[in-house]
């Protein structure tokens, strides 16, 4: 009876260990998902409210920055996921919490499509786009410089062109001189930002209550017609 009962103590406080080991991995997951994903879903009113509360410092610091979204995004979208694959592998082969012969496929293509999604809804460029240059017609009117600013979106061909004497990485495409027109066009109106159609029909329905239409017409250097849209004042 001494022996069943000390190996049955041994077996409850293995399984209890495993326990508390599932609990802080859990834990440690679960806390650094939702941080991410905090900052990275509230970037938009976190920045502006940081704008506001330093207008008057010299060198204030914007948060989040684009250094701190590509760390995020990297931890979000690779680093959790795959630091969870291994750990579930590791786990495996070594007998910790999960038996040697356990099927761990499902737990791991989860993880991968968990890793998947997150890129794709985390991914808005036209709104990010749209909402950066409100931003900027609004900022760079303090620097008394004269500017325009125009937003178009769709394909085109972005990579390092040139000759051995001239080798730059630029962006070329029907998109690319649609914008170059409008910000040109956008010198015209007080706010100095205009959109196209395109950009503001790929943006959230947020972004786009932020932007009132003026129309469409045919912008200079091209044959068809451009709807216009500027940021609501």
């Amino acid at each position: 009876m001494g022996y069943r009962s000390c190996r049955d103590d041994s077996v409850e406080q293995g399984g209890g260990i495993r326990v508390v080991i599932l609990i802080v991995s859990a834990i440690m997951f679960g806390a650094t998902a939702t941080v991410c994903t905090g900052f990275l879903f509230t970037q938009r009113p976190l920045r502006a409210l940081m704008v506001a509360a330093t207008v008057d410092f010299e060198h204030a610091e914007r948060a989040p920055g684009v250094r701190a979204r590509l760390i995020l995004m990297w931890t979000m979208c690779s680093a959790l996921p795959g630091a969870g694959i291994v750990v579930l592998v590791m786990l495996r082969a070594n007998g910790w919490i999960i038996q040697a012969n356990a099927p761990i496929e499902t737990p791991v293509l989860v993880l991968a499509l968990v890793a998947v999604v997150l890129g794709l809804r985390t991914a808005d460029p036209a709104s990010a786009a749209l909402a950066t240059a409100r931003a900027l017609g609004a900022e760079l009117p303090r620097l008394r410089v004269d500017f325009g600013i125009g937003v178009s979106a769709g394909p085109v061909f972005a990579g390092n062109i040139g000759a051995e004497n001239r080798y730059e990485y630029t962006v070329v495409g029907d998109a690319v001189n649609e914008a170059a027109r409008l910000a040109d066009r956008a010198k015209d109106f007080d706010g100095r930002v205009l959109c196209s159609g395109a950009a503001l029909d790929r943006a959230d329905a947020v972004e786009r209550r932020c932007w009132s239409s003026f129309g469409s017409e045919v912008l200079r250097g091209r044959s068809q017609h451009t709807h216009i849209s500027a940021p609501v004042r």
